[in-house]
């Protein structure tokens, strides 16, 4: 969805720049991680490619250019799998700056705007 909404957003005529990158990364509730990734488990992803059978234990969201945080699928992401109602505090698309008081904390480890095509065979609006 990350890829999508950035690639619609770059296509576009706005008089400015949104400055947004797709970031792989960690992402916390309230300190707990929420996904057990790391470099090297984004590494082994993307190195095994879109026909791989490794699970995506990997989270994305886009990142604007003065480094604020949008994500566009936490909420959905909260209540299906852990079965969390609307968390005081968290709104979509959550919006999030380092040292918000948020319950939501995100930690980027890699900023790649072609990552769903290359650990995934999804169908998806692509810049020209």
């Amino acid at each position: 969805m990350a890829t999508s909404f950035k690639n619609f957003i770059d296509s576009q005529d706005f008089s400015f720049d949104f400055g947004l990158s797709v970031t792989v990364g960690i992402v916390r509730l309230q300190g707990r991680s929420l996904f057990p990734c790391g470099l090297e488990s984004i590494q082994s992803l993307i190195e095994a490619g879109p026909d791989s059978d490794l699970p995506m234990n990997a989270y994305v969201w886009l990142t604007a250019g003065d480094s604020t945080v949008i994500d566009l699928n936490i909420l959905a992401w909260l209540k299906a799998k852990l079965s969390v109602e609307m968390h005081p505090g968290i709104h979509c698309p959550a919006l999030w700056r380092e040292g918000d008081r948020s319950p939501l904390s995100y930690e980027p480890l890699l900023v790649d705007d072609d990552f769903m095509f290359r650990v995934d065979r999804v169908k998806a609006i692509r810049p020209l």
